[in-house]
């Protein structure tokens, strides 16, 4: 995405909210992220055997 000027309809977030929000962005893309390997490696591999899993 590319980062646009706030259009005059929007209300600025003050800074430290901002980043809050950043961190939160950021902490569900490396969720994500995780998610997609695993399902990727399950994918390519097959599911694992119950007795290797842990719940």
């Amino acid at each position: 995405m590319d980062e646009q000027p706030a259009t005059t309809d929007r209300q600025r977030m003050e800074p430290a909210a901002a980043d809050a929000v950043r961190a939160y962005a950021a902490r569900t893309r490396a969720n994500a992220e995780r998610l997609a390997a695993v399902l990727e490696d399950i994918a390519e591999n097959g599911l694992p055997a119950p007795e290797d899993c842990t719940p």
